[in-house]
């Protein structure tokens, strides 16, 4: 579970915990919404955006924009943080349903709300711009095109096999990667393929640098490098 996540739910349970110290009470009511009548109703677990009322024949959860203006006043009801709260939630339980997520294709946005706020790098070939990101594990830089992430290089003194396939398998989006067991960025290197043909991997062993990137990218850094070097063969 990542910082982000943590904090939220943090925040999330705060709210609810707060909220609901104040609609501890015992009054019974009736409540009328959407034409469904509820009886005896006790007020019980409230959130910036939902009330959750005990009632005659059964429990139900109930929005906030739907109560009576007097009871939304009592509870403190407010738009904007009702609709925060939402997409807070939603975007909890998007993160627990896909652990598999592609992080090529990601905003310098979301990277930051993973791993913090990024330090600005300078030139790089075939991105438009570049971010370090720093995390207990490993350095990340991450270069951007159209504000989409197209290259992901992870730096550790020792890249152990295991942690290239925890990266691999967070820029999985689902599919399958396989290792060509061919040399393909040098004898000190190994490749790695997505099986849906949008992600390739390169691991080179002597600067424990694993880069993951859009196929797009890895030609153009590739044609880039032709490039200079028929331009020193010419001066010769």
């Amino acid at each position: 579970m990542n910082a982000f996540r943590i904090a939220a739910l943090l925040c999330v349970c705060a709210c609810a915990s707060v909220l609901a110290q104040q609609t501890n009470v015992a009054e019974t009511t009736t409540l009328t919404i959407d034409g469904v009548t509820y009886q005896d109703v006790r007020w019980g677990r409230l959130t910036p955006s939902t009330a959750t009322i005990y009632h005659k024949t059964g429990i139900a959860t109930i929005p906030l924009e739907k109560l009576p203006p007097d009871l939304q006043k009592r509870f403190g009801y407010d738009p904007k943080k009702a609709a925060a709260y939402r997409a807070q939630e939603a975007q909890i339980a998007q993160q627990a349903a896909t652990p598999n997520r592609d992080r090529l294709g990601q905003s310098p946005q979301q990277f930051e709300q993973r791993f913090g706020p990024g330090q600005k790098l300078g030139d790089w070939e075939c991105v438009e711009i570049g971010y370090r990101y720093l995390n207990e594990e490993f350095t990340i830089d991450v270069g951007y095109v159209n504000g989409s992430c197209v290259v992901e290089q992870y730096h550790k003194d020792i890249l152990r096999h295991d942690e290239v396939e925890k990266i691999l398998a967070a820029n999985s989006a689902g599919a399958t990667w396989s290792n060509t067991n061919t040399f393909c960025g040098g004898l000190l290197s190994a490749c790695y393929f997505r099986s849906d043909g949008q992600a390739i991997a390169y691991h080179w062993f002597v600067e424990d640098i694993l880069e993951i990137s859009r196929p797009s990218y890895r030609n153009c850094f590739e044609a880039a490098e032709a490039a200079k070097k028929a331009t020193k063969m010419n001066k010769f």
